[in-house]
């Protein structure tokens, strides 16, 4: 198993972890820092360089863990995506809402 930490700083914000476990590649949430503005705001995903993700797994939805979600649907458009069913709930509404403080940024 490999295991890659995404996140740019060691506190709480733009949480991402990219396993690989035998010949599966997995993606372990997507947020966004809450504070934090453009690139710095968000998981490194050039850490992974153009390695696959097949799966990406969100563990709830609060905007650390969720708020980069479309952007990861975007760089990995093969990646199924698993999450509760509340987390879905609860995310539609944080993702909504993380589109539209991106849309304005850029």
């Amino acid at each position: 198993m490999k295991f890659t930490n995404l996140t740019r700083h060691t506190e709480i914000g733009a949480n991402s972890y990219y396993l690989e476990i035998g010949r599966h590649r997995f993606l372990l949430d997507c947020g966004m820092h809450p504070k934090n503005t453009g690139e710095d705001a968000l998981p490194n995903f050039k850490g992974i360089g153009d390695r696959e993700v097949e799966a990406i797994l969100m563990s709830h939805a609060h905007q650390d863990h969720i708020g980069t979600l479309p952007l990861a649907m975007l760089r990995f458009p093969g990646a199924r995506i698993f999450m509760t069913e509340a987390t879905t709930e609860v995310g539609s509404v944080l993702l909504h809402n993380s589109v539209n403080v991106m849309t304005r940024a850029t």
